[in-house]
């Protein structure tokens, strides 16, 4: 049973079948006991918060460990692509939020996702993307600690918005002033560096629990840590060996020795040409910095006479007298002011001593755009509406509701003029006559159907083959059954290619049906059937064989006629979804078969 693009897809993983996934599974498992956990995490207000994102990837890691018996064909089939991707999260944030590893474990973890990484990338091209990151030692002394943790830019986004803290209420800075910023901020670190107990650290990097980190800081690591304890050569192999041993139960095992004993293939260009990044031309950085070294060369003598002049001003600079020179121009400035005159602030007492900004007292906390962080965080708390996905969820009659996961059939049309029957895998609904769009877990079948339909209705196509389930060979009873794989189309709009042949790339594409064109399908309209039963062959072990869906011909058929009979309308007609050709996979038509 392979795994195909459409389930490894980045834009399907990252959101809609995370999403999918957490709302067919068992919540007391996961401690997702409510729906507004699930969208707190999967919709985040506050984009940096680091917690967040990785109890997210973790929950994702936890995927692999549920009990799938339960589940249908199709669940289990986005359940085994999301469990290779749980593999891949999990060997990532373990090495930065796990104290107890040592030096030689996090290596293998980090290797084990790059490995990862890097054949979901051969294989699907751009629909999985990646970033690696490469890290480079000198060193000097075996015994001293390799943080893995410091390679990030955590430590030059700390000194940056410490360079920018100095400056109160005036945190934008020339190069100049950046300058004596950077050289006072190095001077807090090193206070903090002696007393930490001073140091407030990040709200959303604090150390409350293990699992809401990004990575720990150096002091509160317990792993053996020494550069001299790390066989690099060993821990890749053995990084390899665990990629490949993930890849291979997940059926996407990739040989790494064989594709990178080519010239110029590695882990950073798999498939081959140049380095990400790196340009031919000369960096016209370069061609500044060199102008401005020749110019310091030709009068350095100016430059270090200007340089001593501008330290003696900053010595010599006197702030109080300052200060009380700009007191005595506003205090003439507001007695020279017309009485009732326009002014920005607002008195707090009656003589006038205390004064605020009129914006704090009219900015309410509502307001969308409000700079404050807090208020944009409550805003997105009390505006989401937590009864509309939930609708129908407590209805206990599924086959009156149309589910995520569950299966429904469509027109498709391909290649220009071709239309042909499609069953697919639910993967979104939504209502899209609100504003904003209401997105459902479930929504009534008969509702959906409706002439006057305002659903629409997303899923994958499923690539079915016809089998003949008669025993008497005499009698042709043809059905369908689903090979756990999705039809593959070109899109309308791919280039020919110079030999006149069409793009060789291929997606699994997600499609959108208008409600008037959904026709869900219940339990009568498909059953479960193992290889072995399709097949007519007895067992092969005593393990239980994998189910995967089965349609009688005459059903689709029915199914079939029902949808031309509405596309008669040709408002109906025009929303019928229109693609290229089929690169890969094979479905029924709407009139006897239509397969490869």
């Amino acid at each position: 049973m392979g795994t195909t693009r459409a389930n490894l897809a980045v834009s399907g993983c990252e959101r809609r079948s995370v999403t999918s996934a957490l709302q067919i599974v068992n919540h007391d498992e996961l401690n997702l006991h409510t729906k507004p956990i699930r969208h707190t995490l999967l919709n985040p207000k506050d984009g940096q918060d680091v917690s967040r994102a990785i109890r997210l990837l973790c929950l994702v890691a936890d995927l692999r460990r549920l009990d799938v018996s339960d589940f249908t064909p199709s669940e289990k089939i986005t359940h085994r692509a999301l469990s290779l991707l749980g593999e891949m999260f999990d060997a990532l944030v373990n090495p930065f939020i796990m104290p107890t590893l040592s030096l030689s474990e996090q290596m293998i973890q980090l290797l084990k996702f790059a490995h990862m990484a890097c054949a979901l990338f051969m294989k699907h091209d751009g629909d999985f993307s990646r970033t690696n990151s490469t890290g480079i030692f000198s060193v000097l002394n075996p015994m001293l600690k390799v943080f893995l943790s410091l390679l990030g830019d955590d430590v030059l986004e700390i000194l940056f918005g410490r360079s920018r803290m100095i400056g109160g209420h005036s945190p934008n800075h020339d190069v100049d002033e950046l300058r004596r910023r950077i050289c006072s901020a190095l001077r807090v670190d090193k206070i903090f560096e002696k007393y930490p107990h001073l140091e407030r650290r990040a709200r959303r990097l604090r150390l409350v629990r293990n699992r809401d980190v990004d990575h720990l800081s150096p002091r509160e690591w317990e792993g053996d840590l020494t550069a001299g304890s790390c066989d690099i050569h060993a821990c890749y192999h053995a990084g390899v060996a665990q990629a490949r041993a993930v890849l291979a139960k997940y059926g996407c095992d990739t040989d790494f020795t064989a594709c990178f004993s080519q010239e110029g293939f590695d882990l950073m260009r798999p498939k081959g040409g140049k380095y990400p990044g790196l340009f031919k031309e000369v960096d016209r950085l370069l061609e500044n910095a060199s102008a401005a070294l020749d110019s310091e060369t030709t009068a350095p003598e100016s430059t270090s006479s200007a340089g001593t002049n501008l330290d003696a001003q900053i010595l010599t600079f006197d702030a109080n007298a300052a200060l009380a020179a700009e007191q005595v121009v506003r205090a003439a400035q507001e007695a020279a002011a017309p009485l009732g005159g326009h002014s920005l602030w607002i008195s707090l007492n009656e003589d006038g001593s205390k004064k605020a900004h009129k914006k704090q007292f009219y900015e309410h906390s509502w307001i969308p755009h409000s700079t404050s962080r807090m208020e944009r965080a409550i805003i997105g708390f009390f505006v989401w509406d937590r009864t509309a996905s939930t609708a129908y969820s407590k209805s206990t009659a599924n086959d009156h509701l149309l589910k995520i996961h569950g299966l429904f059939a469509t027109l498709i049309c391909f290649d220009t003029s071709k239309v042909s029957l499609a069953i697919l895998q639910c993967t979104g609904i939504k209502i899209t006559s609100t504003h904003p769009i209401t997105y459902l877990e479930a929504a009534p079948s008969a509702e959906i159907s409706l002439p006057d339909s305002k659903y629409e209705v997303s899923g994958q196509i499923l690539s079915l083959v016809p089998f003949d389930e008669s025993t008497d060979p005499s009698i042709v009873n043809i059905s369908w059954a689903w090979v756990t794989e999705y039809v593959s189309f070109e899109s309308t709009k791919a280039k020919k290619a110079s030999g006149g042949d069409t793009s060789a790339r291929m997606r699994h594409l997600s499609v959108t049906s208008d409600g008037r064109l959904v026709l869900p399908l219940t339990s009568t309209d498909s059953k479960q059937s193992t290889l072995e039963e399709i097949l007519k062959i007895p067992p092969t072990s005593d393990k239980d064989s994998e189910k995967t869906w089965v349609f009688s011909n005459a059903q689709l058929e029915v199914l079939g006629a029902s949808l031309c009979d509405r596309v008669k309308e040709e408002e109906v007609r025009l929303k019928i979804p229109t693609f290229g050709m089929v690169k890969e996979g094979r479905y029924p038509s709407v009139r006897g078969y239509n397969h490869k």
